[in-house]
């Protein structure tokens, strides 16, 4: 995902040393990850995308993807959750 990374964008991994392993289907986190910071990057011109993870309890941690991008406009934030919905179908920057 690195490589797909502009000049003006700075990928961060601020996913704790100490983080426990994940078990679950490697092939699934791999292609959810990939897509999320996929994204993050696609829609960032400039600045930066980040991976960071949170414990929540023993059990469960959450995966955040944050960056600098564009955004989505309030008026397509319900639309992310449909299948097949990209919300604006322009992919340029």
């Amino acid at each position: 995902v690195a490589t797909l990374c502009p000049p003006k964008v700075k990928l961060v991994n601020s996913i704790p040393e100490q983080q426990p392993l994940i078990e679950g289907d490697s092939t699934r986190i791999n292609q959810i990850l990939t897509n999320l910071l996929s994204n993050a990057i696609k829609f960032t011109p400039e600045g930066s995308v980040t991976l960071s993870s949170t414990m929540l309890g023993t059990a469960e941690v959450m995966i955040e993807v944050t960056d600098t991008g564009v955004g989505i406009s309030e008026a397509k934030i319900e639309q992310v959750w449909k299948p097949f919905d990209r919300g604006d179908s322009k992919t340029a920057r």
